[in-house]
């Protein structure tokens, strides 16, 4: 049975799947309990795996760390379109991406450009790896035809949430604190520089309407309230790396979390925030996840260095024995720990992973405040008017 458009990095990951089903015991593992665990671009992609039909079984523990895929909705073809995509991919379609891709490429549109595509070694295809069209067909796309075989992905993941039609494994997600501040991804995803309160006004107004942009102003306001409208670029931009850092990994995170748990036969889901100084920037936390040494000129001094090792070995201790602890029971919550709650509807509660007094770790369950829960209210209510999900089923369906 052929497979369906647009997905052989899918394809590789469901490959090394099945790999370890087939092969996992003989290195002393155990194919019953597989953990797949991915960071930015790869949480997004462990959150495909969760919702595509062809990954069932494969896998028994999901982490999703600093962003979900809930936003990156990629139609394949323009047919679709209209129903379905959000502005994130400029209002074309998976296919007319792969046309002006092949076109940097210099393969000219047409019923050639495929085959003369096909034809570019690896060398010429890496060199052109950092074009916009490039970087922009990272993203698995939808394909919604109905009778092309096995697909990876034949809908967007906010309506798998939504319908059911996802893999029910215990799952941890979260971010770090500061995890999208700085990349202004709404920003680049509408390809034009913003420096101004009325650029700004622009860029909102374009992606979510000039109503909803008001109250996005009003969550994130320019200046504090009674201050003059006009503005510095920094402060602009300020307001545009806290809206980014929302709209892809703070709130959204905490929607899938919702999603989740809302849905029919709910998993167990775990949701932390990490605050460890030096490592909250967005994959700034690798190091302590995987028991990586800091860099060794992080710190001159030798007795800062001395602290500074101390503080990370206590850190990473706590963080990977969450993670180990997921991997074998389906729950992150370790002895040594605070109870780590499980996620509940519209729960305000996470796990915060943290820095202790005197080189020691720390771990307290938080509350998101009034603010971050408001933002994170408005940006479900943009997902749900981008995406168009179904309603939800009731309760016990």
């Amino acid at each position: 049975m052929p497979y369906g458009s647009g997905a052989y990095a899918v394809l590789d990951l469901i490959a090394a799947l099945q790999f370890v089903q087939a092969h996992g015991a003989s290195f002393g593992g155990d194919p019953t309990n597989v953990t797949i665990w991915g960071l930015s671009t790869g949480a997004q992609l462990v959150g495909h795996l969760m919702i595509c039909p062809l990954a069932k079984g494969l896998f028994h523990r999901a982490v999703l760390q600093s962003c979900v895929d809930l936003i990156n909705v990629r139609e394949l073809s323009s047919a679709s379109m209209a129903a379905y995509s959000a502005k994130v991919w400029q209002g074309r379609s998976a296919e007319e991406w792969g046309v002006a891709l092949g076109e940097e490429l210099g393969c000219a549109a047409g019923a050639n450009q495929l085959e003369a595509m096909r034809a570019l070694s690896a060398e010429e295809i890496v060199k052109q790896s950092w074009t916009t069209a490039a970087m922009d067909c990272y993203e698995p796309c939808v394909d919604r035809r109905p009778a092309v075989g096995r697909v990876a992905k034949p809908m967007g993941s906010l309506e798998a949430l939504r319908t059911g039609a996802f893999h029910r494994v215990p799952v941890m997600l979260g971010v770090t604190e500061h995890d999208g501040l700085g990349k202004c991804e709404l920003e680049w995803l509408m390809f034009r520089d913003t420096t101004s309160a009325d650029e700004l006004d622009a860029l909102l107004n374009d992606f979510l309407g000039a109503m909803d942009a008001a109250d996005c102003l009003g969550l994130y306001p320019i200046r504090e309230a009674n201050q003059p409208r006009a503005s510095t670029p920094a402060e602009v931009e300020r307001a545009l790396d806290e809206i980014s850092n929302d709209m892809w990994y703070h709130a959204s995170t905490w929607v899938m979390a919702n999603e989740l748990v809302m849905a029919p036969r709910p998993p167990p889901v775990f949701l932390y925030r990490l605050t460890v100084p030096g490592y909250t920037g967005h994959g700034e936390d690798t190091p302590l996840w995987n028991g990586i040494l800091p860099k060794a000129d992080l710190v001159a001094n030798p007795a800062e260095r001395i602290t500074q090792l101390a503080t990370h070995a206590a850190c990473t201790e706590q963080v990977m024995g969450c993670l180990c602890a997921l991997a074998r029971a389906g729950d992150p919550s370790v002895p040594s720990l605070p109870s780590w709650p499980a996620h509940t509807a519209d729960s305000a509660l996470y796990m915060e992973l943290g820095e202790g007094e005197l080189s020691t770790a720390r771990a307290e369950t938080r509350q998101l405040d009034g603010r971050e829960l408001a933002r994170c209210h408005f940006w479900r209510q943009q997902l749900e008017r981008m995406l168009h999900p179904p309603p939800r089923p009731a309760s016990g369906q």
